[in-house]
């Protein structure tokens, strides 16, 4: 993406040129994850939406996905491959804390050099799903 293209975006959607180069940098990310974690992973959540259903609505902020079978080894795996996943494209990333060093309910932070940052969370497909009010069906 070049600096025209950067602001150009900015400025369609009324946000710093920051939020512009983070939402890059999650379709990166995604094509990754399409690419090597696509048969372990469901792509959930509003980057989700904004992706399929609301590409003119906002840009992205971070990534949720769920496991398709057991969140550690996906997790670890992650770990393992990202570092030089996108180094073409954003230099070698690094993961503070490592995504599988946090429980599926909190997210794991990508970082570039450039100190860009990505929250990207993965849920276990085993969570237990409950309700926040006393009488939520």
């Amino acid at each position: 993406m070049n600096i025209d293209e950067k602001i150009a975006v900015a400025e369609q959607f009324g946000v710093a040129t920051e939020q512009v180069e983070r939402d890059h940098l999650i379709s990166h990310i995604l094509a990754f994850l399409a690419r090597e974690f696509g048969d372990r992973i469901h792509f959930i959540g509003g980057t989700a939406l904004a992706r399929t259903h609301l590409p003119d609505g906002r840009l992205s902020e971070d990534i949720d996905l769920i496991a398709v079978g057991d969140r550690k080894s996906v997790a670890a795996e992650f770990d393992a491959a990202l570092p030089r996943g996108l180094a073409r494209t954003h230099g070698r990333l690094t993961l503070d804390p490592a995504l599988s060093s946090v429980p599926d309910t909190r997210p794991a932070i990508i970082r570039t050099s450039d100190g860009l940052t990505v929250r990207l969370q993965l849920l276990s497909p085993a969570t237990e799903r409950c309700g926040r009010q006393s009488d939520d069906p």
